[in-house]
């Protein structure tokens, strides 16, 4: 199991919680990234937001929308299955909240190194009603 680092930035336009900015990493150290290790790791970061967001909100069913999905992925030069390893971070979101609420913009990149040689570095923006 991996470790995990959240920040958590709520914006707010007059004084009305209007939306959540969440910056997560899923703290696995590996030389080499490989696809099965990226898609269990987008999934566990998946995991991971939607229990920080429960705790913030209070329900989950306050999501109105997955709006962003940034996926960094830590990949050796010429990996590029990038989309493929965040589709794990995707998929979830699409399963529990289906298209409507659950599709969202998505970028998925690979980086020469994440930080602590993360595995993946996720950022995702969601809107959710008061």
């Amino acid at each position: 199991m991996c470790p995990f680092m959240c920040s958590l930035e709520i914006s707010r336009v007059n004084d009305e919680a209007s939306g959540v900015r969440i910056y997560w990493h899923a703290a696995c150290l590996m030389n080499a990234m490989n696809e099965r290790k990226g898609i269990a790791a987008a999934r566990s970061t998946a995991l991971s937001i939607l229990a920080s967001l429960k705790r913030e909100l209070g329900d989950l069913d306050r999501v109105t929308a997955w709006l962003m999905v940034y996926g960094m992925v830590n990949a050796d030069p010429g990996y590029a299955q990038t989309t493929n390893a965040i589709n794990g971070f995707s998929d979830l979101i699409l399963d529990l909240y289906g298209p409507e609420t659950g599709q969202h913009a998505r970028m998925a990149v690979g980086m020469a190194t994440l930080p602590v040689n993360n595995a993946v570095t996720i950022a995702a923006e969601v809107e959710f009603a008061p």
